[in-house]
Parts: structure tokens; C-alpha cells; sequence
């Protein structure tokens, strides 16, 4: 099937994000403290992740948009994010506490739609294989996260 659009302005999407593994850095930290985690704005901007805060915001934020959730309420009741809050205080003894961004566009963040299938060998539907994902992913530093175009 073909579809015509008139007058109809569009751009194909050029967003790419990816998981870096760096096997030299195989190793876990076990932060003794958690700042409240935002949602992020992840899209098509040229940037590397290391860090666990922003793994867990790349966390929260792709549960978010993975669910279609728009409200706070609403992921507060995630089965996902009571799995990943129990994951993180049985690693570190920390709570997480997230917050909303200051955008109206976007309260709980925005992961680019080509890159919403990123995390998937990560968030898998069995409670206790995503409770070893995400901490993997989280906590090891031998992952990171990129975030990138193909406009250069």
C-alpha cells in the first residue's frame, strides 16, 4: 500500500541511542546516597550516560513512555517501579524517590520513539530476571548509555 500526503510537512527521525558496555570496567558501586531521581529528556541530542543517576532516569523515564503513562499517580503504581525500588534497596539500602520534570509538555520525561526498545533485554516481565537486569545496568559501571543523531 502507498500513502500520498499534500501539503503535509514531515522529517524522518534521526535519533539514535545505544548501551555502551565497557568490559575494563566491570565493577559495582554501592552508593550510600540517592539524590531524588528526575525524568529526563532523552532524544536526539549527542550525549554519553555513565553515571547511575542518569541510568536510573533513563530508567524511570523509558517505564514511563514504555507504559504510555502521563501522570505521577499512575507510576507511582507501576508494578516496574516497585520492582526497581526494591531492586535498589536490597543493593545499596537506599529508597528511590522520583520527581517530575518542570515541563508541562512533558512531566514525566520523553524518550525519542525510535529508541523506546533500547532497554528491552533489560525490562523484562519476570519480576526477578528485571530486578538482576536493572541492577546490572544500573549499578555496573561498566554500562553507560548514549544518546545520538545522524545530522552531523
Amino acid at each position: 500500500m502507498r500513502q500520498i500526503r499534500q501539503g503535509v510537512f514531515e522529517t524522518n527521525s534521526s535519533s539514535t541511542h545505544s548501551i555502551t558496555i565497557y568490559s575494563a570496567r566491570d565493577r559495582y558501586i554501592y552508593p550510600t546516597y540517592i539524590p531524588p531521581i528526575e525524568f529526563g529528556e532523552f532524544g536526539w541530542e549527542q550525549n554519553s550516560y555513565p553515571h547511575f543517576t542518569d541510568k536510573l532516569s533513563y530508567v524511570i523515564t523509558m517505564l514511563a513512555s514504555k507504559n504510555d503513562i502521563n501522570e505521577i499517580e499512575d507510576f507511582l503504581k507501576l508494578k516496574e517501579f516497585h520492582w526497581l525500588k526494591d531492586a535498589v534497596m536490597s543493593h545499596c539500602g537506599q529508597e528511590i524517590e522520583v520527581k517530575t520534570q518542570a515541563s508541562d509538555y512533558a512531566p514525566l520525561g520523553y524518550v525519542d520513539h525510535l529508541a523506546i526498545d533500547v532497554l528491552d533485554e533489560f525490562l523484562v516481565p519476570d519480576e526477578g530476571q528485571f530486578k538482576i537486569n536493572v541492577l546490572e545496568f544500573v549499578f555496573n559501571e561498566k554500562y553507560a548509555f548514549e544518546t545520538d543523531n545522524d545530522n552531523r
